[in-house]
């Protein structure tokens, strides 16, 4: 702009030429080359092209210099949005990963929980069982048993009477701790073989039925019951009792 303003006021600015114009006439430079011969005219405007085309270069250089620098201002924004992405990426990354790790924690510690609960279950249900089993012990010697055979018939046996240890009464049996009762079940169940009565040919008794029952009973809740539990009734002697009257009867009675 400006060197447009100085070309019109060095155009407008006047001059006197007495060789074009009377002399004391002194117009503006404009009519100086309206008037001057046509070599002139040509050697003015290429000058002014020259400078013209000089000064759009210099804008040019400097309109690419200005967008090459917004440029790399907007390619250092990105680069570093594309940082705090790649932060934040990071962290989402580290935050998953400790979700998953509290997820497989509480996962563990809730299966622990329920597995602790099913063991107690088992165990309550065990020792509620287990009673059961000592009293059905003792009504089991207390009470006389059929046992029967195709060889024999009917056999009526009062176990009591076959305990190779003395009891009077059947508060005694109770008073016995069950580990003691199955050894002395396992003992006279041994005894029930006399010539007139075929071990193979035995059929046990209803009691006895319902008593091996309870016994396998016991035994599965004491699976689930954990280890611990597993080995105290082991030493009770469940599983070598429902063992051995498996094997005495020839099959699961």
């Amino acid at each position: 702009m400006g060197f447009i303003a100085m070309i019109v006021w060095f155009g407008l600015a006047p001059t006197c030429n007495g060789d074009l114009f009377p002399k004391g006439d002194c117009p503006p430079k404009w009519r100086h080359l309206y008037a001057a011969p046509p070599n002139e005219v040509g050697d003015t405007l290429a000058g002014l092209a020259g400078v013209f085309a000089f000064i759009w270069l210099i804008a040019t250089v400097l309109l690419q210099s200005v967008e090459l620098g917004e440029q790399r201002r907007v390619l250092a924004l990105q680069k570093e949005e594309m940082e705090e992405q790649r932060a934040a990426t990071q962290e989402i990354a580290k935050a998953n990963a400790e979700q998953v790790k509290i997820s497989e924690l509480q996962y563990e510690i809730y299966r622990d929980e329920r597995e602790q609960r099913n063991q107690a279950y088992a165990q309550s249900q065990a020792q509620e069982l287990c009673s059961h089993i000592h009293e059905a012990l003792v009504e089991l010697f207390i009470s006389p048993q059929k046992f029967s055979s195709q060889s024999s018939g009917t056999v009526e046996v009062r176990l009591m009477d076959h305990l190779s240890f003395n009891v009077a009464s059947g508060r005694d049996l109770r008073e016995l701790a069950t580990k003691k009762l199955l050894a002395g079940l396992v003992q006279v169940v041994g005894s029930l073989s006399p010539d007139d009565f075929p071990e193979e040919d035995i059929e046990p008794s209803d009691r006895l039925v319902r008593l091996h029952k309870h016994i396998a009973e016991l035994v599965s809740l004491v699976d689930k019951a954990g280890p611990v539990s597993k080995a105290k009734y082991e030493d009770e002697g469940l599983f070598a009792a429902l063992m051995y009257l498996d094997l005495k009867f020839g099959r699961p009675i």
